[in-house]
């Protein structure tokens, strides 16, 4: 129990990895494309410093665990 064939493994594999990852990708590419607009960086950077917790949930949902967990 709780193993999977190497054809369920194949089938079941893609809908995991956008299930695991589509969000954290979102994010990024909203970030990304922030980031590459001045206009738009600089209010951006101005909230943050506002308000921490969104810098903290920022870096968080955009960073695996394990690489936080080096810090």
């Amino acid at each position: 129990e709780g193993q999977l064939s190497a054809n369920d493994l194949r089938r079941h594999y893609p809908a995991g990895w956008r299930r695991a990852f589509n969000a954290r990708f979102r994010l990024s590419r909203s970030l990304q494309a922030c980031m590459l607009r001045p206009y738009l960086l600089r209010p951006a950077l101005q909230l943050i410093n506002a308000l921490p917790a969104l810098g903290t949930y920022l870096v968080t949902h955009t960073r695996s665990n394990d690489v936080l967990s080096r810090e």
